[in-house]
């Protein structure tokens, strides 16, 4: 004797209980914006707090603060002394904050903020893209929970945005790498972020990106490619 879930199949009528029985997949725009929720509330929303320390932070604000005075975008400088240390890329987005926002702790760690926002985003979209969008979700919450990343853009130190380059440098080659992009914009894009993280750590902007492609292209063997 049938069942009455057999006997609905056999009359070509789908079951209510298969129907109701399949898990709900959340969509690519929902994720976005939990994601974008929890990252602003962990980053955005506690940027402005606590003071800057006196050394990491408060120094290395001070040469972007000298770049609004002096009018040199070129030559960095701490105290009147010209700091020749550091890559311009994150002293410029923090100049670029203060003269839109003001000289607070808010605007010094604005742009290492979005940066955790967009790296929050990118690896979400890595995941998603390469495993499902529950990888993607979930991928998503451990970067934007993770306390070394938290920890990480409490002083004014450009990690967290080479971190973003760094990670879109692999997404680009990798879109190229498999056809889903096409390769010339993907190629050209991940040369523009490894310049970008140029910028950002100096020459470890570019040799730690450019010896990870060359090794995965040796082993693969894929010179020719």
């Amino acid at each position: 004797m049938l069942s009455p879930v057999e006997n609905h199949a056999a009359a070509g009528i789908s079951s209510p209980i298969h129907k109701d029985a399949r898990p709900r997949e959340l969509t690519r725009s929902a994720a976005v914006v939990l994601l974008l929720l929890f990252a602003g509330v962990a980053y955005l929303g506690n940027a402005g707090f606590p003071g800057l320390l006196d050394d990491a932070d408060a120094s290395h604000a001070m040469v972007s603060r000298e770049m609004l005075q002096r009018h040199d975008w070129v030559i960095l400088y701490m105290n009147g002394v010209r700091y020749l240390m550091k890559a311009p890329l994150h002293y410029w987005a923090v100049a670029l904050s203060y003269a839109t926002l003001g000289q607070n702790e808010f605007s010094t760690r604005l742009p290492v903020a979005l940066a955790m926002v967009g790296l929050v985003l990118l690896v979400s979209e890595f995941a998603r893209r390469n495993f499902g969008a529950r990888a993607g979700l979930y991928s998503g919450l451990v970067v934007c929970t993770s306390a070394g990343f938290f920890l990480f853009t409490r002083i004014m130190i450009p990690e967290a945005i080479y971190a973003l380059e760094f990670t879109a440098i692999f997404y680009l080659f990798i879109r190229g790498w498999t056809g889903s992009l096409d390769p010339r914009v993907a190629y050209w894009g991940a040369a523009a972020m490894t310049a970008l993280a140029m910028l950002t750590r100096g020459l470890i902007g570019v040799i730690f990106p450019v010896a990870i492609l060359a090794l995965f292209v040796a082993a693969t063997r894929s010179w020719a490619r």
